[in-house]
C-alpha cells in the first residue's frame, strides 16, 4: 500500500513539475481516499498507532 501511494505521489510530482498535468478535484478526491485507505491498513497491522 505505501508503495502504490509513494508511486502515485511521485507521479504527480513529475507531472506538476513539468506542467504535463492539472489535478481536479477528483484526482485529489483518489489520493485522499488512497492515503486514508493506507493508514487504515496501517493501523490495521499495528505498524502505527493513535495518538
Amino acid at each position: 500500500m505505501m508503495e502504490m501511494l509513494d508511486t502515485e505521489v511521485s507521479q504527480w510530482q513529475v507531472d506538476l513539475d513539468n506542467e504535463t498535468a492539472v489535478p481536479t478535484l477528483s484526482d485529489l478526491a483518489f489520493l485522499e481516499k488512497l492515503a486514508r485507505r493506507t493508514l487504515k491498513v496501517l493501523k490495521r497491522n499495528d505498524l502505527i498507532t493513535d495518538d
